[in-house]
């Protein structure tokens, strides 16, 4: 207690240079070293001449373990001493979150006994009202994320914030569309053909957010938009997360995606499909949910399957390969076997096909230079990268191997609170990003959680989340809710 008091009375030159005079750095190795220690000496004397006290202090170190954590936190809100060193603040707050996790599943218990209510409240999740009350947080949560987010990315793109030549791209490809020139964009390369930029990315979804361009169009109708798609993946990650672990650790995961920032950095940078791509996928995953548990009308549900998953497909080319890992990981669990062997062969055969049969016959693109270090020599394409994953992964490790590289991860698990990496099976969520960016040796911001490729990885990471928490309340709802707080941090 007396470290946080120390922490948050002293200058944030204290954590980010060591600067405190000699008089208050005596009293501070005084008052958060010797007094704690006479004070634990003095209760171990007196609980030895009183042993009933041994159960009491227990039960009293149990519940008040969590408040060990207390100057951990105050120091990671200091903004002075991490400014420079975004690794070590990551590996300090996953730390801190696994001793609360910790400290919270040996302090439960405790807070049960000595406050029964806590059990009421718990039971809370299944009631009808309460339900709304949740649903009517996630509107509102959804609602000033898309109004507030749109607000502060056309407010960067007012003071040039959108600097690259992204936005323009697609502005230009918007205007162009809308004016009787399909996937027309200029900007990218000079061509003035029509169906141009098909070479680039196979965005076919561009025509449902037409509409939405032609009330105003303009560059800052697509930062408002994609703010907005943003949002609303919460919606299917909150009806996905509500089935697994009820609707009250739902609205908190629905809150972490709105907070954590590798879903709100690349919200800045431009203008992108895969943002709506990330929504077709979150939804798409909500719904196969939905037809593995058999729920009724089955058949509604398969149909809606059909309709979201190829819609998803149309919202960009690479994100088809995730939903062939999705597919694939639905035939294995054996809920909709057949569904998910068709979703993994029609994904698989549309990237394919689309990908180097399609994409190519408008013109040729640098997507395969992003991984000239993983090149065999003597081959060509993706074939040679291919290649050296399978012959040579030893060199692959020590090429991937960077600071930057794990860094992008500990944005992915910290903030999660690990859930998503603590069963083997669920590492499978790394795969439909993977080859988009951690395997990329020679564009460094593809492997930058500030850049659109992370989406990639979101609706996955977040579902295995979900059924991470689901898998902690197989064994222990203490441990589960104990995983919930950690989250909360």
């Amino acid at each position: 207690m007396y470290w946080s008091v120390v922490l948050t009375l002293a200058p944030d030159g204290f954590l980010g240079a060591n600067e405190l005079d000699t008089r208050a750095r005596l009293a501070v190795a005084l008052g958060a070293v010797v007094l704690p220690l006479f004070a634990l000496g003095a209760l171990v004397h007196g609980a030895r001449r009183h042993p009933e006290l041994w159960g009491k202090l227990e039960a009293l170190g149990d519940a008040l373990l969590p408040a060990l954590a207390l100057p951990f936190v105050l120091a990671l809100l200091t903004r002075a001493g991490w400014r420079d060193a975004p690794t070590e603040l990551l590996l300090l707050t996953g730390a801190v979150a696994v001793f609360l996790e910790y400290a919270l599943g040996r302090a439960l218990p405790r807070w049960r006994e000595l406050w029964p209510a806590t059990e009421r409240l718990e039971k809370l999740d299944g009631t009808p009202w309460f339900r709304w009350v949740l649903r009517g947080m996630l509107a509102a949560l959804v609602l000033f994320y898309a109004t507030r987010v749109s607000s502060l990315t056309i407010m960067n793109h007012r003071r040039l914030g959108t600097f690259s030549a992204d936005l323009a791209e697609f502005d230009s490809l918007f205007f162009n569309t809308l004016h009787g020139h399909p996937f027309r964009s200029p900007p990218i390369d000079g061509t003035l053909e029509d169906w141009s930029a098909l070479k680039v990315h196979f965005e076919l979804l561009l025509y449902a957010l037409l509409p939405f361009y032609a009330a105003r169009p303009g560059p800052e109708t697509l930062l408002a938009l994609q703010s907005a798609i943003v949002a609303l993946t919460a919606i299917p990650l909150y009806a996905f997360a509500a089935r697994r672990v009820g609707e009250s650790l739902a609205l908190l995961l629905a809150l972490a995606f709105l907070l954590m920032p590798a879903v709100e950095r690349p919200n800045f940078y431009d203008f992108h499909f895969l943002p709506l791509g990330m929504l077709c996928v979150m939804t798409v995953i909500a719904v196969a949910d939905r037809v593995a548990s058999g729920a009724a009308p089955r058949r509604r549900w398969s149909v809606l399957l059909a309709f979201t998953f190829a819609v998803a497909l149309l919202s960009r080319e690479d994100v088809a390969f995730g939903l062939g890992i999705l597919g694939l990981v639905l035939w294995a669990s054996r809920g909709a076997p057949r569904a998910g062997l068709a979703m993994a062969a029609v994904s698989f055969g549309w990237y394919g096909v689309v990908r180097f049969v399609v994409m190519p016959r408008f013109g040729e693109m640098w997507f395969v230079d992003i991984y000239a270090t993983l090149q065999a020599p003597g081959t060509t394409g993706a074939g040679g990268v291919v290649a050296t994953l399978l012959t040579n992964p030893a060199f692959v490790l020590r090429k991937l191997w960077t600071v930057e590289r794990f860094r992008y991860l500990l944005e992915l698990t910290v903030p999660l609170a690990f859930l998503w990496v603590r069963r083997p099976w669920l590492l499978l969520a790394a795969l439909p990003g993977l080859p988009f960016t951690l395997l990329v040796t020679d564009r460094p911001p593809l492997f930058s959680t500030a850049f659109q490729y992370v989406y990639h990885w979101i609706p996955y990471v977040f579902a295995a989340t979900v059924l991470g928490l689901e898998a902690l309340g197989r064994e222990s709802r203490t441990q589960r809710t104990a995983a919930a707080g950690a989250l909360c941090f």
